[in-house]
């Protein structure tokens, strides 16, 4: 809006897959000041909140530069156990999942932030906290550090899509350890 909130709107440019719009025209006589405010962002990406302004004159034409940021997702790992219920005094609190930009970096727990975006760490529920950040649509890859001591480690790296807005689970199942006695 201008500054008497008298602003009418003049047209829409709709942005394509390739992330240009459709030209639009509009003819006038002098000078005039325009605006332009996104106010439907596409999908994975968040509304850019800026309102663009530049006075015409009589031919001129005007380019916006406009950048939405991506909505960012997350990631949290569901613990389970072969055995249930789980013994009075075990627990799935303490398994910690690494997460990695590439499946290599998951197979050699790389601590290089280029690979490693960090760490999960389960509760007693064996739900963990949620890595938030994340770049939507892209493959990310979790892989058990280490677990309670009466289970066996998770060896397998789980691959998971980040989706925009949403917190994706890694579900990961540990076996006890066989020297452990359960009654």
């Amino acid at each position: 809006a201008n500054n008497n909130n008298t602003a009418k709107r003049v047209g829409v440019l709709t942005t394509k897959a390739d992330g240009t719009t459709n030209t639009l025209t509009v003819y006038f006589t002098g000078s005039k000041t325009y605006y332009v405010k996104e106010f439907l962002a596409p999908d994975g990406f968040g509304l850019d909140e800026a309102v663009y302004s530049k006075t015409l004159k009589e031919g001129g034409s005007w380019t916006v530069k406009s950048e939405d940021p991506l909505e960012e997702g997350g990631i949290k790992v569901v613990k389970n156990t072969n055995v249930s219920p789980i013994p009075e005094g075990y627990s799935l609190a303490g398994a910690k999942y690494g997460v990695y930009t590439t499946k290599t970096a998951a197979n050699n727990q790389s601590t290089n932030t280029t690979y490693f975006k960090g760490t999960l760490t389960t509760k007693e529920s064996g739900v963990s906290n949620t890595l938030t950040g994340l770049e939507p649509g892209k493959t990310y890859y979790v892989k058990e550090i280490s677990c309670p001591d009466w289970l066996q480690l998770d060896t397998e790296v789980h691959n998971v899509t980040v989706v925009s807005d949403k917190i994706s689970k890694v579900y990961s199942t540990d076996k006890a350890e066989p020297s452990h006695v359960y009654i």
